[in-house]
């Protein structure tokens, strides 16, 4: 896969680094985002208290579920970081024309309008494009799971 983004490098453009930096700051998203398991389950548990007599766990009178978006709150922020850092990387690329040899002159004159910006925008929107379906995709998951175990009855209307 990196061999075939390359074409949408710059010319002589190590793009291993920005592919490998990319992949741990999503795997590290991801896992970031799972405290919001951690705090669900906590406000799930505070729902319930145990009831001596009958020796189970009962859902306590009135008890309200905290909203999804309090227990989500700061849960995507490392998807955020790798949307900035995504833009940052375009302004490294246009940049990286300006550097020792000055290639920007040549890429200007070449037949393809098109490839400077091409070179520059494509990789890192493919990475913003990937970054928002992955934080998207968990963000459903985490709200379906909570719209599903959580007892409608403690939901806020």
């Amino acid at each position: 896969m990196r061999d075939r983004l390359g074409k949408w490098s710059p010319p002589g453009w190590d793009s291993s680094g920005e592919w490998y930096g990319f992949w741990i700051l999503m795997i590290f998203s991801i896992l970031y985002s799972f405290q919001f398991w951690s705090r669900y389950w906590k406000a799930y548990q505070a729902l319930f208290y145990f009831d001596r007599q009958i020796g189970e766990k009962v859902l306590e009178e009135g008890a309200v579920m905290e909203p999804f978006g309090e227990l989500s709150e700061g849960c995507f922020l490392g998807f955020f970081l790798l949307f900035f850092l995504a833009f940052l990387f375009i302004a490294l690329r246009y940049f990286y024309y300006y550097q020792e040899s000055r290639s920007i002159y040549l890429v200007r004159r070449l037949p393809d309008r098109g490839f400077l910006w091409k070179s520059c925008v494509v990789v890192p929107v493919l990475g913003i494009l990937l970054d928002l379906f992955v934080m998207g995709m968990l963000c459903l998951t985490y709200w379906g799971c909570y719209r599903i175990f959580t007892p409608a009855e403690t939901l806020r209307r």
